[in-house]
């Protein structure tokens, strides 16, 4: 799969995340509203982190199988008390769970990914959530996960500068020569707004317009043709 287009201030965002996870000893969260690719982002951050000192997993199962069973198959943990098979197993590792979406977590998954913590002291979670599970996470009683988060990553649409870069690079890639009006980007930027996934629809139905009246240059009424 392609590296997601990255600009400067996710750039920065990655090497947050990842200085986070390297240097380990803290929980991360990711916020973003749907569309701004927050899951495609953190699978392409973690994949630049090198994993010799670290285990990393997801809970596929989350809210079916209690969280410490899904650890201890992981690691290959066994025993009548699990969670100092676990502590054997990481030998001191640091463990990051991914929980992603976070925001569908219900109360009593919250309360065992809390105890999961308490039994596994080197364990943090890497939390992938829109922006509304802040306000999961205002109970008192969410308190032990909430103080862990050291790291916080709250990921923004494309603004109209960044989504001339997108469009530019996706146009590029395609090697026709096909290019973008200014009054194609206003109307584009109007309607998708900087989220990437309306943008790739805007700009391919676009392209489609354009061509059919012969031109290679994607103009407002190409655009707005695409939107309606």
């Amino acid at each position: 799969m392609a590296p997601p287009f990255l600009t400067p201030t996710l750039e920065g965002h990655g090497r947050r995340l990842r200085e986070a996870v390297e240097r380990g000893g803290c929980s991360i969260l990711v916020t973003g509203e749907p569309g701004v690719g927050k899951s495609v982002l953190v699978d392409h951050w973690l994949s630049q982190v090198a994993p010799a000192a670290w285990c990393a997993l997801d809970l596929p199962e989350l809210g079916q199988r209690p969280p410490l069973v899904q650890v201890a198959d992981h690691l290959g943990a066994t025993g009548e008390d699990l969670a100092a098979a676990c502590r054997a197993a990481l030998g001191g590792r640091p463990l990051m769970v991914r929980v992603d979406p976070a925001d569908r977590v219900v109360e009593p998954v919250w309360r065992q990914l809390i105890e999961l913590r308490e039994a596994l002291p080197s364990l943090h979670y890497l939390f992938v959530a829109r922006l509304s599970v802040k306000g999961q996470m205002e109970p008192r009683w969410m308190r032990p996960l909430v103080a862990d988060i050291g790291c916080r990553v709250h990921l923004l649409a494309f603004d109209p500068g960044e989504t001339r870069a997108y469009c530019e690079q996706r146009l590029a890639e395609r090697g026709d020569g096909v290019r973008l009006t200014e009054e194609g980007l206003a109307a584009l930027y109007g309607r998708a707004l900087g989220y990437v996934p309306l943008i790739d629809q805007i700009l391919e139905e676009s392209v489609v317009e354009a061509g059919r009246r012969g031109s290679r240059e994607v103009d407002g009424s190409d655009v707005r043709i695409a939107i309606d």
